[in-house]
């Protein structure tokens, strides 16, 4: 027993890859090695290893060393079984090195088969299995004979596992002629008292009745006796599964015989009666009633596997409220009590998928799905808080809300979990969107607010940005978040946070008392003025440098003062706006001088007193000048720049100077810009809203496609949607039978017209999926007998089965098909080559190479300006793209690059109006694989009148960027060629 699950386990059956390298020359490397001159040894070997392959279901890979065929032979002459043993290991692995043992078959029937031990018939078995059974005429060795007799007796031998060893066995042979004697005595295990046999002989039939169904031409019958009298679930599952290959009616009656304990069978007979509800509800639609009863018992008590799959069965067969709400309750259920992560987001898939034709019923389970939070994995979150975005209604926001802000608290108190701040801006995101639709739970943005310290600056610029948008729309709300930012001012610790701050206290201060508070409260963040020391002195007690500053008294007279340098370090460390500006942010200066020049103005135009006013805003100049000199000190790691000092010095001629010309145009139209940008970056989303709302659902086009179910075929409708209002499944079968016309524009030439076997192909890529529909034709007079595609990869492209060899005559064509996966966007190779052999002499001919496109993989997508920014800073790759083109329109310029590389321009329509000879957009898209897609172009009208500029691309994985790097480029050298 010991030993028969130890070689189970070893042999397992695992395909070796082919051949050929993944080295970008192995196509042509491969073709050459065929070509030596001493190629003896292996032409002969590579053509009897394609005839293994053919046939084999065990391969092994094995690379240390070969071993003798004398040596093997004597081995398996000693009387030991150990030796034989070893004899027949050492077969298998000069056999996967792609030596030929079929002269070794009669001495392995002589010396080893007879034998009654396990693991030597076992061997025995595997060799033979691997074997090739025809000679160079395809005719069957006489060999064969005998290992049939052995087989035939052990398929009655006493010895459970000997029975079981040759039924596999007899489940791979691929030939009639030796799986016709042996059929009688499969049939007789199915009565074995082991259940064990009787299992490996439902599988045996199921294989034989499969291959060669003239075989055995009652197997149905004999299968629909055998489970109905069988009590073992796994040969129940082994006949169940042949009968649902190969006769769906009998399987179809033994379910309606059994359908009240379908709750109480195993999982791996519940899963085949699950496929068998879903292929009979299109033949039996009468059943689907007696259907729905089973598959909801089973949502409840079956394992997560079968009530997964039950309940995605459910909301095939049936649309019905009570149903999809079941269904998606169990959904619900196993994205909370299911550990693997994997699982987790297959079950936010599917309830995406729901959610766009079930909303309503999704709906009132949002808080179930908001239970998925607890998990620490960032996408599962990040997946969860997507679909319930999309489900919030005005009974369920409220909920929604407090749910969102307590995983908010959460996370502030968890600070060193993994991916926390993260996790903390996808929250305050999500309460942004919230708040966006509805406008009573805006007053959450208070709660927001403390995370305006947060160390995360992407946060907590999430959180200023949702504020300011917040205080524009609900004026009702600015007093309170002005209250908290004028106690917040001081603390904060991100420039860009600060600079957001400091905008807000200065626009929508309204009244004089909160324009006075703000302004003392941003001077008391900035510190004392000067920053820097007009004069140094040393203490000849102490050895300490003193410096001497000049402050402002209460009634407005300027006094000197001396301070220790370690007293202005101390100074500098506790107010984090001035250890900012000492840092050498003066854009940050800039934005503070323009925060205290508006509220100067305010206490002006509020009618404030002229003494407090004047007082406040000689210290805001101060302020002002000590920034300016600041910058021209040697201080700072790098001096002022001029744009800041420009806008600074402004700000004191402004309050130098007043005038109410400038009052209007820093109070006024400062705001009604804010308000300008809001609408234009929420202007596409609303009309969007609007034409969803605008339009009926029941508009259709007078040409478009009818969806009659009844008068279709009982198979031609793709998919399992009982929605005959959703036609997209139908129109995507339609397109898969693509015009002639079509397809000639896609075929890819592979040879030349000279060639003696010529070969074109024609590439179709279906999401994952590319499948090779390549034509291949003799040219010669000649037949060409082992004819074989060898097909390798470079990149993320997997072969998934390597087609057959085959034998052309004399100017005969012949189609091959080859399916490749595809696991990334980044550009592909195929390298192809053909060789055959004629009249005892090998041929070859060497295929172009095929090129993926990427533009297959990439959809036009949108998203935030926010998440764009984000993923802008986050991701490395870039590639940096002159403009090189002919197009003398900046417009027509961003048309084409969007067609070029199939991207969305982010960038508003109504930010892009007009010509003024210069043009910034982001464009985004996404590829199938969840990859992101970034560009930013811009360009300018140069002197000879043509677009000049840079595209910009970025991304997380190198092959996107360069991929479309060269989409660009080659787009442009097209047009200006032509």
């Amino acid at each position: 027993f010991f030993f028969f699950f130890f070689f189970f386990f070893f042999f397992l059956m695992i395909r070796r890859p082919p051949r050929s390298t993944l080295s970008s020359s192995s196509a042509a490397s491969d073709v050459y090695k065929r070509q030596g001159i001493n190629a003896e040894y292996g032409e002969s070997a590579k053509s009897e290893m394609a005839a293994i392959e053919r046939h084999c279901t065990l391969l092994i890979n094995y690379d240390k060393g070969t071993f003798s065929a004398t040596n093997i032979k004597e081995l398996l002459q000693m009387e030991d079984e150990e030796s034989k043993i070893m004899g027949m290991r050492q077969i298998i692995l000069m056999m996967l090195n792609g030596e030929s043992m079929t002269p070794l078959i009669m001495d392995v029937i002589r010396f080893c088969l007879p034998a009654e031990h396990f693991q030597l018939k076992k061997l025995c078995y595997l060799f033979l299995e691997s074997v090739d059974k025809t000679n160079a005429q395809g005719d069957m060795l006489p060999e064969m004979i005998l290992v049939i007799n052995f087989v035939q007796k052990d398929l009655v031998h006493p010895n459970e596992y000997m029975r079981a060893v040759a039924l596999r066995l007899v489940s791979k042979l691929k030939y009639p002629q030796l799986v016709e004697p042996l059929v009688p005595s499969v049939l007789v295990n199915l009565d074995f008292r082991f259940t064990f046999v009787r299992r490996q002989a439902a599988a045996c039939v199921h294989a034989i009745y499969s291959s060669f169904p003239d075989l055995m031409v009652d197997g149905p019958a004999t299968m629909d006796k055998f489970i109905r009298d069988e009590t073992d679930m796994s040969a129940k599952r082994n006949a169940l599964l042949m009968l649902y290959n190969s006769d769906l009616d009998i399987a179809v009656q033994w379910l309606i015989d059994n359908l009240e304990s379908v709750a109480s069978f195993a999982d791996i007979l519940q899963m085949v009666i699950l496929l068998i509800i879903r292929k009979s509800s299109r033949t039996h639609p009468h059943l689907k009633g007696r259907y729905l009863r089973a598959l909801v018992e089973l949502l409840e008590g079956a394992s997560a596997g079968v009530a997964s799959e039950a309940a995605s069965t459910l909301i095939t067969l049936t649309s019905a409220g009570s149903a999809v709400k079941a269904a998606t309750q169990c959904f619900c259920n196993l994205l909370v009590t299911q550990s693997d992560n994997n699982v987790k987001l297959i079950i936010l898939d599917k309830l995406s998928e729901i959610k766009k034709n079930h909303p309503s019923v999704l709906q009132g389970l949002v808080m179930d799905i908001l239970r998925a939070l607890t998990c620490p994995n960032l996408d599962i979150r990040t997946k969860c808080i997507g679909v319930t975005l999309d489900l919030l209604t005005p009974k369920n926001i409220d909920e929604v809300v407090q749910i969102l802000k307590k995983e908010v608290v959460k996370s502030q108190s968890n600070e060193h979990a993994d991916k926390a701040a993260e996790y903390r801006q996808l929250l305050v995101r999500a309460l942004h969107t919230c708040a966006t639709r509805f406008p009573e739970v805006a007053g959450n943005v208070l709660m927001l607010m403390d995370f305006l310290l947060d160390s995360n600056a992407s946060s907590a610029v999430d959180v200023v940005f949702f504020v300011r948008e917040t205080a524009e729309c609900y004026p009702h709300l600015q007093e309170p978040i002005l209250e908290k930012l004028v106690y917040q001012i001081g603390q904060i610790k991100t420039s860009r946070v600060a600079r957001s701050a400091l905008w807000i206290l200065g626009q929508y201060s309204q009244t004089a008392e909160l324009a006075q508070t703000a302004l003392e409260a941003v001077l008391a963040a900035v510190g004392p003025i000067p920053f820097i020391c007009e004069e140094e002195t040393a203490d000849p007690n102490s050895g300490e440098v003193v410096a001497t500053t000049t402050i402002v008294l209460e009634d407005g007279t300027y006094s000197t003062v001396a301070a220790s340098s370690s007293q202005a370090a101390a100074i500098s460390e506790s107010l984090p706006l001035r250890n900012m500006l000492m840092g050498g942010d003066f854009y940050l200066g800039a934005a503070l001088s323009t925060a205290m020049t508006k509220l100067a103005q305010r206490l002006q135009t509020t009618g404030a007193p002229a003494g407090s006013t004047n007082e406040l805003s000689a210290r805001a100049m101060l302020a002002m000048c000590g920034i300016i000199r600041l910058g021209h000190s040697s201080v700072p790691p790098h001096p002022i720049d001029q744009d800041s000092l420009s806008r600074i010095s402004t700000c004191i001629r402004v309050l130098s100077d007043p005038a109410y010309a400038m009052t209007q145009v820093w109070l006024e139209q400062c705001q009604e810009s804010f308000h300008h940008k809001l609408v234009v970056a929420d202007q596409p989303a609303t009309k969007q809203q609007q034409a969803a709302v605008n339009q009926p659902e029941s508009m259709r086009q007078a040409d478009e496609l009818l969806d009659i179910r009844l008068l279709a075929q009982p198979n031609s409708i793709p998919g399992d949607s009982e929605d005959t209002a959703n036609s997209e499944l139908w129109m995507n079968a339609k397109s898969a039978t693509e015009e002639f016309s079509a397809r000639l524009n896609r075929i890819t030439q592979l040879t030349g017209f000279s060639d003696p076997v010529y070969a074109e192909a024609v590439v179709t890529v279906h999401e994952y999926d590319v499948v090779l529909d390549m034509m291949i034709i003799n040219q010669t007079d000649q037949v060409l007998s082992n004819l074989t595609l060898e097909l390798s990869t470079v990149g993320d492209l997997k072969l998934c089965e390597r087609p057959n060899s085959l034998t052309l005559g004399p100017h005969q064509t012949h189609t091959l098909k080859a399916n490749i996966k595809v696991s990334s966007t980044e550009t592909g190779i195929i390298f192809a080559n053909i060789v055959w052999e004629n009249k005892g002499q090998q041929g070859s001919v060497i295929l172009n190479d095929i090129h993926m496109d990427v533009m297959d993989y990439i959809h036009p997508a949108s998203c935030s300006e926010l998440a764009f920014r984000s993923m802008w800073a986050e991701f490395e790759w870039e590639n940096k793209v002159g403009v090189n083109t002919s197009i003398m329109d900046e417009h027509e310029f961003l048309e084409h690059i969007c067609q070029a590389t199939n991207m969305k321009c982010l960038t508003p329509a109504l930010a892009r109006e007009g010509s003024c000879g210069f043009l910034a957009a982001n464009l985004y898209a996404k590829s199938l694989f969840g990859e992101d897609a970034l560009v930013n172009l811009s360009v300018e009208r140069q002197s000879n009148g043509r677009v000049g500029g840079y595209v910009r691309i970025r991304s997380k994985t190198q092959g996107i960027a360069l991929s479309l790097g060269e989409k660009i480029t080659a787009k442009q050298t097209a047009r200006a060629a032509a």
